[in-house]
């Protein structure tokens, strides 16, 4: 019994202990806290004060600072900035450099940024095109050519020039670039109408739809974060930017029917011809006068394409035209009566070959015309 009583006892102590202990540690545990991990986005604040083009956006407006935030914290994109900075390091010096020549404020720099994120072949979905984001009918008014084959407004030198133009109009019209850049988003006329029908002289008090309204404070918070970028912990090694190339322009006479081969006969190749002139549509270009952009290197070469239908052919680039020159060709005096498949059946070629050897596609024979025939 006394055993007994013994082994209940030494149980009941340490029973008693363990309860004491539990209770000790949780009397002195510390209060579990609702943020283990801090997001980046509590900490940062967007600023009290924020100018736009030497004009200050009314932040203590309640609506106005709501507005001007979303899109701040919208922007605050780590990919999307970082590509940002890095394609300001190509366009930017340029833009900047017309801006400045033309003595206009230069924040206009981020409205490039706003509209197409420095990319040069963008389309909208409503058929704005470039960095810039022109309608065919206002680069048309502003002097670039916009067909199926030519698009200048994915011309940087002179979609820049054309936009510029474009804001100094509008500054004109309404003197005071928050206007301004709300009329490049929307079209003067709708601005004036708003302005009009709700009897405001400013931006900040009208009633736009939704895209317009959140334009101006896009382009502040792009300015804000991009000019910024060290503050909100965006720091670029500057040799990593991207670099505009280094190029050289050559001026030709179209029509070129295959650029790709004119491409190999200045020293590159079709990428890189496409790539420095997005403005070129197509694989060829039309008649005109035209300034194309090539690598600075590249040096005109003659080439021999063994390769092509002429054994030991040459392909030259003359009068703005391609032409391919067999190794051996023999003259033909025309007759009356005959005709192309006649003379391709005597020598034993392809009609094919008469008529590019000697451009008669959509022309007819003359009698005592001289053609020349490939020798194969």
């Amino acid at each position: 019994m006394n055993k007994v009583l013994h082994i209940f006892s030494v149980g009941a102590f340490i029973f008693a202990v363990f309860i004491a202990t539990k209770n000790f540690n949780e009397i002195n545990r510390p209060e579990p806290t609702e943020n283990v991990s801090i997001n980046y986005f509590s900490i940062v604040h967007p600023p009290d004060i924020v100018f736009l083009c030497g004009e200050r956006i009314p932040l203590e407006i309640p609506d106005v600072r709501e507005r001007f935030e979303r899109e701040f914290y919208i922007e605050f994109n780590e990919n999307q900035l970082i590509l940002d900075l890095k394609r300001c390091g190509k366009y930017m010096p340029y833009i900047e450099s017309k801006i400045s020549e033309r003595g206009l404020p230069a924040d206009l720099k981020y409205l490039a940024i706003a509209e197409s994120r420095l990319i040069e072949n963008v389309y909208s979905s409503k058929g704005a095109a470039g960095i810039w984001q022109l309608m065919p009918e206002t680069a048309r008014k502003y002097g670039l050519r916009v067909d199926d084959y030519i698009d200048e407004r994915l011309h940087i030198q002179k979609a820049t020039e054309a936009a510029l133009s474009y804001l100094q109009d509008l500054y004109k019209k309404f003197n005071n670039w928050s206007l301004v850049l709300a009329a490049y988003n929307a079209g003067d006329a709708r601005i004036i109408d708003a302005m009009q029908f709700q009897w405001v002289d400013n931006y900040f008090d009208l009633h736009l739809n939704r895209e317009t309204a959140r334009f101006v404070f896009r382009v502040a918070a792009i300015k804000e974060l991009i000019s910024n970028a060290r503050k909100y912990g965006f720091i670029l090694d500057t040799t990593k930017l991207f670099k505009a190339p280094n190029i050289k322009y050559v001026t030709v006479k179209g029509p070129i029917q295959n650029l790709a081969l004119w491409a190999r006969m200045q020293g590159t190749n079709y990428k890189t011809l496409k790539y420095l002139n997005p403005w070129i549509l197509k694989s060829s270009l039309p008649n005109g006068e035209f300034q194309i952009a090539l690598p600075a290197e590249a040096q005109p070469q003659e080439l021999n394409l063994a390769e092509y239908k002429y054994k030991g052919s040459r392909v030259i680039f003359q009068n703005g035209e391609i032409i391919i020159v067999p190794e051996k060709t023999i003259n033909h005096r025309v007759r009356a009566g005959e005709t192309i498949e006649k003379i391709a059946q005597k020598y034993n070629v392809s009609i094919e070959d008469i008529v590019e050897l000697n451009k008669l596609e959509g022309k007819s024979l003359k009698p005592g015309q001289i053609i020349k025939i490939p020798v194969y």
